[in-house]
Parts: structure tokens; sequence; C-alpha cells
């Protein structure tokens, strides 16, 4: 498959991806100069090509494409393609309900360890003071009420 003038793909990639899926297109940025990974979208309503800034993505949003991610068209990209693809399937791991309820569950999971690490540095920081507040502290012996005795310029106030 032929990209453009400098670029082209193996066409073992190409018919790789058509198995995997027949929904998928490569085309090329002439913008940032990278390939872009593109998906037909067959569910929902169309997109309106209006809501994209970029050229690249409102010729693609016309086409009916969707971008997923782009790379730099170099051979090692191109071998890794698929693998990308296979580990960003949301449908492979039970899809967005799935991926909602996982991501819930870690947001929870985090907030709960920042509780705990909250109420420990709190622990720690209150447990001197509580310490020292609830500490009996005794006077000295003679440590009571003195007379004032004055400056000590043989001031007196009597």
């Amino acid at each position: 498959m032929h990209l453009n003038e400098s670029y082209s793909i193996p066409n073992s990639i190409v018919k790789d991806m058509a198995s995997y899926d027949p929904d998928l297109r490569l085309r090329y940025c002439r913008k940032s100069g990278m390939v872009r990974l593109e998906r037909k979208v067959t569910r929902g309503a169309p997109l309106d090509p209006a809501w994209f800034k970029q050229f690249d993505d409102y010729e693609s949003a016309r086409d009916g494409f969707l971008k997923i991610f782009d790379f730099l068209p170099t051979q090692e990209n191109f071998d890794k393609i698929l693998f990308t693809l296979y580990h960003m399937d949301m449908w492979r791991t039970g899809g967005p309900l799935a991926l909602i309820n996982r991501l819930e569950s870690i947001e929870a999971e985090k907030k709960e360890n920042e509780r705990i690490r909250r109420h420990d540095m709190f622990t720690e920081l209150f447990k001197d003071l509580w310490r020292h507040i609830n500490t009996v502290y005794t006077v000295p012996e003679g440590a009571g009420y003195r007379r004032y005795l004055g400056t000590g310029r043989g001031e007196s106030l009597q």
C-alpha cells in the first residue's frame, strides 16, 4: 500500500489488518508527517465534519472514519500495529461497562488508600500533641507566688 511518495506499507501488514478488522484503514497525515490508523464508524449517528478543526480530522469525519492513533511511519511501528490494536480493544476486555466498572474500582481504591494514608499521617502528627496535652506537669517546689521585690535598683513598691 502506497501512503505517499516517500512511504509505503508492506502488503502483509495490510492483509493482517483487514483480517483483524475490515473497517480499519491507514492514511498519511500531511500536517504531522505521521501515519493515522482510522476506523469506520459503524454504530451511532454519523460523524459531523464540522466538529473537527484540523483538516485531516475533517477529511476522516467526512469519509465516516475516526482516528484511533498516530504513529511514525517506520517498519518497526508497522509491525506493532496489530499488537497495539489488540491491547487497546475495549470489547476484548468486556466492553465499555466493564471498563467503567474497572475504572470506578480503581478510583475507589485510590480514595480508600488516600483516606488510610491521611489517617496514618494525622495519627502520627497528633500522637505527640495528645501526649503533651494529657501529661500532668508538676510545679517545682517554691515556684508559687512570690512578692514583687522591685527592679533590683533599690526600688520597692512598699
